[in-house]
């Protein structure tokens, strides 16, 4: 692994000797030059951790030297000290700090006191590359999932809504349903397609909760909720719907995690849930710098030893089939409430229904 490096600039050869053997024990490469002029080309080729740079030389001062440093990409944010022996009052200090100095040294240099400096910058330093390792990391990650999600989008979502499309018109066809075999062939793929187009589309909301961008502004929860709730009380079939909520605020949070979240809360109310009608609550408290919300319905209720492997993907309360549902649904609701730095849990449950509790950080606005 290549060395952490550190930039010295002195015009006077004895003052580098000396401060290439005060910084000797450090894990470091040390680079020296006794020009102004040699130092802005070294730092267009090399990235420093720290540079120990002499105000007084000839034909460029420190703060000239650091200035057209400053202009490289590489080193435009290094720390730079500034050393000097005539230059000593404040007036100097204080200039060398307004150009972005983070130290002015007099000499003869306190050698302790230097060091201790540089280990302190040389640990930012390193802090520094494992953040942008982990950027980079991240990065490529989020590209992976992007170029996945759009795999489930198109290489597997479009061939899947055709067979679902043609089934559905064989179904419309008397003449292969009177065969009671072919009539059966034809409602399990017809089921099954939507069921695998359901696991693909909240497999994309997943991935895309997972790698969005959080935008924060102001929201009304009691419209958003509003909203959503009759969207479901249009398109369920059969089943009649009654919401009832406290009144909510408008605060600072994402609009679209915020509707992912209540979207995919009321639907489980639905899909796990054998009353008619389905009854769903919302309660709402500030508490302690949270927006709780406590969602509850008359479903089935979820069994004590599986309320927590339920936020996992493609964990479902219950693996009847009758009860449509990918599991990917709570997991998308956990990852969103994850990004506004907050919280999910299970609140109760029973054969009277679920409660859940959702935490959303509060960040004003109301």
């Amino acid at each position: 692994m290549k060395k952490i490096e550190i930039l010295i600039v002195d015009d006077k050869l004895e003052n580098l000797i000396t401060l290439e053997e005060i910084l000797d024990d450090l894990p470091v490469e040390i680079i020296t030059t006794q020009s102004g002029n040699e130092a802005v080309a070294i730092s267009l080729e090399h990235e420093f951790a720290i540079i120990l740079m002499d105000v007084q030389m000839p034909e460029m001062d420190g703060f000239e030297t650091m200035k057209l440093i400053r202009r490289n990409e590489l080193n435009a944010y290094t720390p730079v000290i500034f050393l000097s022996a005539i230059y000593s009052d404040d007036f100097y200090k204080i200039k060398g700090i307004e150009q972005g100095a983070v130290d002015f040294m007099t000499k003869p240099i306190a050698e302790k006191i230097l060091i201790g400096k540089i280990n302190v910058f040389l640990q930012m330093y390193e802090q520094k590359k494992t953040l942008e390792q982990k950027m980079k990391e991240i990065t490529m990650l989020n590209r992976d999932m992007q170029h996945f999600s759009q795999i489930l989008a198109h290489d597997l979502k479009q061939p899947l809504t055709g067979i679902i499309g043609f089934s559905e018109l064989l179904l419309t066809d008397d003449k292969i349903l009177e065969n009671e075999e072919n009539h059966s062939m034809l409602e399990l793929l017809h089921s099954s397609g939507k069921f695998m187009l359901e696991i693909i589309k909240d497999a994309i909301d997943l991935i895309k909760t997972q790698n969005e961008m959080v935008v924060y502004e102001p929201i009304d929860a009691d419209l958003l909720i509003a909203e959503i709730a009759d969207s479901f009380k249009t398109n369920t079939e059969h089943k009649k719907l009654e919401f009832q909520q406290d009144k909510l605020p408008r605060f600072i949070s994402s609009r679209s995690l915020f509707r992912s979240m209540f979207r995919n809360m009321i639907g489980n109310s639905i899909k796990y849930n054998e009353n008619d009608p389905v009854k769903i609550t919302i309660h709402y408290r500030l508490n302690n710098g949270f927006h709780e919300f406590d969602i509850s319905d008359n479903g089935i209720g979820i069994p004590a030893e599986k309320q927590k492997e339920i936020f996992q993907p493609f964990k479902r309360a219950n693996e009847n089939s009758k009860y449509e549902g990918s599991g990917i649904g709570l997991s998308i609701v956990q990852s969103a409430l994850e990004k506004l730095d907050g919280s999910i849990e299970v609140k109760e449950s029973g054969a009277s229904g679920t409660t859940f509790m959702m935490r959303i950080a509060d960040r004003g606005g109301q």
